[in-house]
């Protein structure tokens, strides 16, 4: 007698399925961090590649306010400009901000802050909108 090759089939295609999807520890299914400094962008003078990491968004005594980390992989020393969006709870964009950080050796990492100088008191989120990079002088 023969047996019926179909339930190994089967037991063996959910096998290969389950294998593809993500578990709870799949970096995949992390944001990533944005890298907007990757090309020049219109007339700005050349961008060094610059990570974001660890960007929060939050309020203190003063207002809103968005923090993070940023690393330097370019290949020069290099300064950098970050545009900072806040949204208010519906969704709105209620205020932009730029942080600075100057003087960024290459491979190197720091934090920056930006605060937009008003309170809002229904902080949705934030988001680095744009990164401009001013290579040394």
């Amino acid at each position: 007698m023969r047996k019926n090759p179909i339930p190994l089939l089967v037991a063996a295609a959910l096998a290969a399925i389950a294998a593809l999807l993500p578990t709870g520890d799949d970096d995949r299914l992390q944001p990533a961090a944005p890298n907007l400094a990757q090309d020049p962008i219109g007339s700005r003078p050349p961008r060094a590649t610059a990570d974001l990491d660890n960007v929060t968004c939050d309020t203190d005594d003063a207002g809103a306010v968005a923090r993070g980390g940023l690393t330097n992989v370019g290949k020069h020393t290099s300064s950098f400009e970050l545009v900072v969006d806040f949204y208010d709870r519906s969704g709105t964009h209620y205020v932009s901000a730029t942080a600075t950080v100057e003087n960024l050796p290459v491979g190197s990492h720091t934090t920056w802050d930006a605060h937009p100088g008003t309170p809002l008191a229904l902080l949705g989120t934030c988001e680095v909108s744009d990164i401009t990079t001013h290579p040394p002088a």
